[in-house]
């Protein structure tokens, strides 16, 4: 990952590549904004390259009082049972002992259009998650298994092995087998789930100058000539072709990102075993 390289490291870097950037002014917040528009890019058109540089964990969901729960951030449990916007229900206690209790001045969670009918309300999902890589499950016994992410409109129409989910609402919904016995209660392999996690990959974002970039070194060349494709069209007397020039030099180190993962990740996983008798 990166080494503590700021936004303005990265827009000096860019400013280096031509003596008249130095003159040009251009308002910091059309810099931060030109380096999130341009990690948004490059993880949209890339996140299966190089994911496994990127991806990050977290458990989503837990079990109290033998019914899964979700959580957040801060592994804090909340259950909802009525639609609408909310608040989440912090934990001051244990996940065994629980004392909830509700911040209002925090954000809302996620709208959950299912607990009206008696379902189970979703999972939050992280607001930055961009692409969702594997999910798992683990069983009260300590095993673990796949939970597969299915299309919304499968949801009354699949039968896997594994237990299912769709998302909705920034929610991962757990798809319910057989027929309830209450409002929580259902007959199928959730019922044994103790906790839910998820890898995936989410948006980075900076604000201001001084923002560390999350972006691993060796993609940030195409950060720099996305900014310096910007302080050229700020030049003045820059003639039009040089301008193309400089804003292909920004396409082509976008375009380098798909091979320097998949090089980087392949030298990752390479060895070698001798066998002798």
């Amino acid at each position: 990952m990166a080494l503590n390289v700021t936004v303005a490291q990265i827009v000096d870097q860019a400013r280096i590549q031509d003596s008249r950037f130095f003159d040009v002014t251009i308002p910091d917040g059309a810099l931060v904004l030109e380096i999130n528009r341009t990690q948004r890019t490059l993880l949209l058109k890339y996140a299966d390259s190089i994911q496994g540089l990127l991806d990050q964990s977290l458990q989503i969901a837990t079990q109290i009082n033998g019914n899964v729960v979700g959580v957040d951030g801060s592994g804090n449990p909340y259950y909802l049972t009525t639609p609408g916007q909310g608040w989440a229900v912090s934990n001051a206690g244990t996940l065994t002992n629980p004392i909830p209790y509700v911040d209002f001045s925090q954000p809302q969670i996620a709208l959950d259009p299912f607990g009206m009918n008696g379902g189970t309300p979703g999972f939050p999902l992280p607001s930055d998650v961009i692409k969702i890589i594997h999910v798992v499950g683990v069983y009260q016994d300590g095993t673990s298994c796949d939970i597969d992410v299915i299309p919304e409109k499968s949801r009354n129409l699949t039968n896997t092995h594994n237990p299912a989910a769709f998302l909705n609402g920034n929610r991962m919904v757990p798809v319910r087998d057989g027929s309830p016995l209450g409002p929580t209660i259902w007959q199928d392999l959730w019922n044994s789930i103790t906790s839910v996690t998820m890898t995936w990959i989410g948006v980075p974002t900076v604000a201001v100058l001084t923002d560390i970039i999350e972006l691993p070194v060796v993609l940030h060349d195409a950060l720099v000539m996305a900014i310096a494709s910007l302080l050229a069209q700020g030049v003045a007397g820059m003639a039009m072709p040089e301008k193309a020039a400089w804003a292909a030099k920004k396409n082509d180190a976008i375009n380098m990102i798909a091979l320097a993962g998949t090089d980087m990740l392949n030298e990752l996983i390479q060895n070698t075993i001798l066998f002798r008798e």
